[in-house]
């Protein structure tokens, strides 16, 4: 399945593709055996094709790392693996709470306030020398009467605007302490001791069946531990590998780049993963 492409006709800074078609990141350099990408070794095997657009692997983004741990522990006995997970982060933001609405009307009462009038009163009498005149008695006819303009005063009503009393409203900032949920997705990792049981004898599997291939156990194992999750994959109980194939290419993520040999090698791999975990 791999286009054979030498490391000389590599050059950093292409862009790599899995077999899905996600980014890997660019090529940060090659050698005879390996492309690194991000300091990750990619074996020059994986190469499915090359074009203008960049490096195009036939192994999925898993199925690196499945190598990449296997490798680590053939030269140091011991995986370490990774775990991503996800962390909670609260902020705050300013949210509209609703508004208080305040009304001011003037309101009409009537109202009686006592005032003191004051007006002048004159009356004058004209009689004649020896005249007798007392209050009270009528005046004749030809009596001289003559009137005086007199003044008083009267009531002029207005109103008078003034400060009677006022209404003050603060508004606080108040700190509250509530509480917040939320989902965080975390990855884990099983080691399988039955795998562990299983490896010697796909191994050896393997070495009796690679044939002209040229291809190492450390190339397969990543098709090999694929197979060996889905045999034990509690989705596929009881059904055999033809049943389950389709599903099992679709989530690998291989691709027939080279009309069809390159899964036919990858399947009879993950083949032999399967039933070995349905003999174990």
């Amino acid at each position: 399945m791999s286009a054979h492409v030498g490391h000389d006709e590599i050059t950093p800074g292409t862009p790599v593709f899995d077999a899905t078609g996600a980014a890997l990141g660019p090529v940060a350099s090659s050698d005879a055996t390996n492309l690194y990408v991000l300091d990750r070794a990619i074996p020059l095997s994986a190469i499915a094709r090359t074009d203008p657009s960049g490096i195009h692997l036939h192994l999925s983004r898993a199925a690196l790392h499945a190598g990449a741990a296997t490798e680590q522990a053939a030269a140091t006995g011991r995986i370490v693996v990774s775990l991503a997970e996800e962390r909670l982060t609260v902020d705050t933001r300013e949210v509209n709470l609703g508004e208080v609405i305040i009304r001011k009307r003037t309101i009409e009462e009537e109202r009686m306030v006592p005032v003191v009038f004051r007006r002048e009163e004159v009356e004058i009498i004209r009689r004649e020398p020896g005249e007798s005149w007392s209050p009270g008695d009528t005046l004749g006819a030809d009596t001289e009467i003559t009137r005086i303009p007199i003044r008083g005063r009267e009531a002029i009503v207005g109103t008078q605007a003034f400060v009677g009393r006022e209404v003050v409203i603060d508004k606080a900032r108040i700190a509250e302490e509530g509480h917040v949920t939320g989902t965080v997705r975390r990855e884990h990792v099983t080691v399988e001791e039955r795998y562990a049981q299983a490896r010697p004898g796909l191994e050896r599997e393997f070495v009796a069946g690679r044939g002209e291939t040229g291809r190492t156990f450390a190339e397969a194992e990543p098709q090999y531990r694929v197979g060996f999750n889905a045999g034990s994959d509690p989705r596929y109980a009881g059904r055999d590998f033809a049943e389950v194939e389709p599903a099992v290419r679709q989530e690998y993520g291989a691709t027939d780049q080279d009309g069809g040999d390159g899964w036919e090698m990858l399947r009879r791999e993950i083949r032999g993963g399967f039933e070995a975990a349905r003999r174990s």
